[in-house]
């Protein structure tokens, strides 16, 4: 009797710990699992603090931005629930770590059918996530942009070889060769790099700052220009990615740590300028 009772504990706690997610990508499959059933508990995969943000574009094109908080986006995701059957498919994802955090930036299809009717709804999103691991890897960010006609997904965050195999399901179609993407204003200079005075709101390292202080500390860079170093700039990306810019006078040794450095980091919330997200540059100082 006692030695098949403790088989079976044994079976079932082999069964849980093998549920519980080993990375963050792991964590992060978990999520979008989780959040198309109902019964989501935002506390399995969220901390209590995070940020959860959608954003939108309104009929005039401006962009619109809506916070939740964990516990009510779980409220959000209840009520599709409901009124709805969802899958939900990443079908790109890059990402980064730096020691217990790590971010990941990825294109989601959702399929919505009515559970009255029938009816499909067919949604493409841009989704950024930024991760801890606090007893097991949690979301601290997660901000989603949500395609619309007048703003339609480039292949470049739609890529044909990795969305063309999607089950759409019957008569839909795969939506990748969208329209051209509406003309700006002639002064608009996609190729711009700002600096952070110019914006509305500056590029942020996600996570706790004490770990981007860890960060800089580990490669000896600092970002007070008091302490004399060696200048160079970094580039935030639209995306959040850095990537390495001027590097002035630095010797050969001294940029290979500059690039480590900025290899290093995870991806930032970009910076902003006329409620979108532009090239930033940021300086930087070798010790």
């Amino acid at each position: 009797m006692h030695t098949a009772l403790t088989f079976v504990l044994l079976c079932l706690a082999t069964s849980m710990f093998a549920q519980v997610p080993s990375t963050s990508v792991d964590a992060l499959d978990a999520f979008y699992h989780a959040s198309s059933k109902a019964g989501f508990n935002p506390n399995d995969h969220l901390l209590s603090t995070a940020r959860c943000q959608v954003v939108t574009y309104t009929e005039d094109g401006s962009t619109k931005a809506i916070s939740f908080t964990p516990q009510a986006y779980a409220v959000q995701i209840d009520t599709l629930t409901k009124l709805f059957e969802v899958d939900q498919q990443p079908v790109v994802i890059l990402s980064r770590y730096y020691g217990h955090l790590a971010t990941a930036y990825l294109s989601l299809y959702t399929r919505l059918v009515d559970r009255q009717n029938g009816d499909t709804l067919r949604l493409r999103s841009i989704q950024s996530v930024q991760m801890i691991e606090q007893n097991g890897w949690k979301i601290a960010s997660l901000v989603i942009q949500n395609e619309v006609d007048a703003y339609p997904f480039s292949e470049e965050l739609w890529p044909r070889e990795l969305s063309a195999d999607l089950t759409l399901g019957v008569g839909s179609s795969p939506q990748i060769d969208a329209a051209p993407a509406p003309t700006t204003d002639e002064d608009y200079d996609p190729n711009k790099v700002y600096n952070v005075d110019q914006l509305q709101v500056a590029p942020e390292y996600p996570g706790d700052p004490a770990l981007f202080t860890s960060l800089l500390s580990s490669f000896e860079v600092t970002m007070d220009d008091s302490l004399e170093g060696s200048p160079f700039t970094v580039v935030i990306e639209e995306d959040g990615f850095a990537r390495i810019g001027y590097v002035g006078d630095l010797s050969g040794a001294e940029i290979e740590r500059a690039e480590s450095f900025v290899q290093s980091m995870l991806i930032w919330y970009p910076g902003v300028h006329d409620d979108a997200s532009v090239k930033t540059k940021l300086i930087f100082y070798l010790l």
